[in-house]
C-alpha cells in the first residue's frame, strides 16, 4: 500500500504535465550559468585590449578579404597575452585559453600580411632593394677571398 506523499506526489506530477507547468525550482535552477564561465566584463576587457593593437584592412584583397583586419607581423598571440597580463590592473585576467579563443572567435583579425597586398611600385621597390643586398653579398665575399 502507498504512502500518502507517494499519492500526493503522483497527482501533482500528472497536473504538472497535463498544465505544461515546470516543476517548482525549475526558474531557480535554470538561471544560474556554470560556475567556470568566464564573466563578460572580463571578455570585453580582452576585446578592448586586442582591439588596442593598430589594425589595417587590405587594400587590393578586399573582395576576397571582407571585414578582415591585420595586425602587424611583429606580433603573436603569446606576446599580446603577455601584454595583457601586465596591462590589465586586475587580480585575475583570464587565462591564455580564454584570450585565445576570444580572438579566434570574436574577432576577425589575423597576423600575416597578404601576400597580393602591394602595388607594382612597391613590388619594383623591394626587387630593388633584394638585387642591392645581393650585390652587396657578392662584394663582401669577394673582398673576403
Amino acid at each position: 500500500m502507498p504512502h500518502q506523499w507517494q499519492l500526493d506526489r503522483v497527482l501533482e506530477h500528472e497536473t504538472n504535465a497535463a498544465s505544461a507547468v515546470q516543476p517548482s525550482g525549475f526558474e531557480e535552477r535554470c538561471g544560474k550559468g556554470p560556475k567556470n564561465k568566464t564573466a563578460k566584463q572580463d571578455i570585453d576587457l580582452v576585446k578592448k585590449h586586442i582591439n588596442s593593437f593598430p589594425q589595417y584592412i587590405s587594400h587590393y584583397c578586399r573582395c576576397d578579404t571582407q571585414h578582415v583586419k591585420y595586425l602587424p607581423q611583429n606580433l603573436n598571440l603569446a606576446m599580446m597575452y603577455r601584454m595583457y597580463k601586465t596591462d590589465t590592473g586586475t587580480e585575475r585576467p583570464v587565462s591564455e585559453n580564454v584570450y585565445r579563443n576570444v580572438f579566434n572567435t570574436q574577432l576577425n583579425l589575423k597576423f600575416q600580411k597578404p601576400k597580393k597586398d602591394t602595388c607594382t611600385k612597391c613590388d619594383g621597390y623591394q626587387m630593388q632593394i633584394s638585387a642591392l643586398a645581393e650585390n652587396q653579398n657578392i662584394t663582401e665575399e669577394k673582398e673576403l677571398e
